[in-house]
């Protein structure tokens, strides 16, 4: 018995790959959306960093829930 045998989404390879780049992708975005909430909302003087990082800021719970949702979705097709 090969490895290709007992995956659990045996003839759904590329569907996998997309799943986990997609799962991948959104961790990314989330950190990304972190780190610019982090350096405009509370360091910056210029009122429009604050802002702009306040703003973008408010997207970081709802990330944070798609990404334990993608990641949830990802760990269903692991080996």
């Amino acid at each position: 018995m090969n490895l290709e045998d007992i995956v659990n989404y045996q003839g759904n390879e590329k569907m996998r790959q997309d799943a986990a780049e997609i799962s991948n992708e959104l961790y990314e975005l989330w950190q990304k959306v972190k780190r610019f909430q982090r350096e405009y909302s509370f360091n910056s003087e210029n009122i429009t960093d604050r802002l702009a990082g306040r703003l973008i800021g408010t997207m970081e719970p709802k990330l944070a829930d798609l990404n334990s949702f993608m990641a949830d979705v990802d760990y269903q097709f692991e080996d």
